[in-house]
């Protein structure tokens, strides 16, 4: 909640620029397609993680568990595989 409240409305404007002629011309200028709000971003992501950390520890630890004995760790997968696509577009866009 604290992300949310503190995050400000700071936001990133995905942009894109089509080529109009030939390779090797002028490209267009890029335009605004849409913005990305990041304090809102780094909430969903630091949600996730407290979901997944939640779960292992009470629902699911059995489960985790059995699945470290075996050398796996599925949930982290699991979670990192949409938090950190969180992260990455988030960096990416705002060291662009």
């Amino acid at each position: 909640m604290a992300i949310l409240v503190l995050g400000g409305g700071f936001a990133v404007t995905v942009t894109s620029s089509y080529p109009s002629g030939p390779p090797g011309s002028t490209p267009n200028p890029p335009s605004g397609l849409f913005d990305i709000a990041v304090g809102p971003a780094v909430a969903v992501f630091l949600f996730l993680a407290a979901v997944d950390h939640l779960l292992t520890a009470t629902a699911a630890r059995s489960v985790y568990e059995r699945d470290l004995r075996r050398g796996i760790n599925r949930f982290r997968w699991l979670e990192y595989s949409v938090s950190s696509t969180i992260m990455i577009v988030l960096i990416g866009s705002i060291s662009a």
